[in-house]
């Protein structure tokens, strides 16, 4: 009785922690403007149907539930299954990220492919700039934490955090390519439209 409390304990703790990060996060945004424009349903779908499905496509339809539910668990697991859980959270981590700079792109291209009205270009990179806002918090927020618990359960720990730590080196990257993308298309739009012709 004493060793199936620890697991469950440990399951509360990290589910209890993780609605704590994420409604911080939501308190933050209530109190700094209206929390309606950080949301957008399109962006929203697109982002966990590129994740999901691609998860789905690469590992199964369970796959990504199983490899959540053993990190927060607190189970210890062997190498294989370790390693099994970890490779499925490091493609939800991955696509994550993939999906909220392919639907920035997207809507950039959509936004680019008509400038006639320049009031309407706000509106549009605000809505463009959501879907890697949403990837954002589903990889470093849910998946990337994910991955740390799954290697407190594990006994193959120094591999599990070696890949770790490359991923993470990737989140960096992808997150300063990110960056340099937003400024290079704020300098874009600042010389096409028609409120800043000054700087033609």
């Amino acid at each position: 009785m004493h060793q199936d409390s620890r697991p469950v304990s440990a399951y509360l703790v990290r589910v209890t922690g993780g609605v704590f990060a994420i409604s911080l996060l939501v308190l933050a945004m209530m109190l700094g403007g209206r929390i309606g424009v950080y949301i957008d349903i399109p962006s929203l779908i697109f982002v966990l149907g590129v994740t999901f499905g691609g998860v789905w496509f690469a590992h199964g339809p369970s796959a990504v539930f199983r490899a959540m539910h053993a990190a927060l668990s607190g189970h210890a697991v062997d190498d294989a299954t370790s390693r099994r859980h970890d490779a499925v959270l490091a493609t939800a981590y991955g696509l994550a990220w993939a999906s909220g700079v392919l639907s920035l792109f997207v809507g950039f291209i959509a936004m680019l492919a008509d400038l006639s009205e320049p009031a309407a270009i706000g509106a549009g990179l605000a809505v463009a700039l959501i879907s890697p806002f949403y990837g954002l918090i589903l990889a470093e927020v849910v998946f990337h934490p994910l991955r740390r618990a799954l290697r407190t359960n594990s006994d193959d720990s120094p591999r599990v955090t070696g890949s770790i730590q490359r991923e993470r080196g990737l989140g960096v990257s992808a997150a300063a390519a990110l960056l340099l993308v937003i400024l290079s298309m704020f300098v874009v739009l600042a010389i096409r439209s028609s409120d800043f012709e000054w700087l033609t």
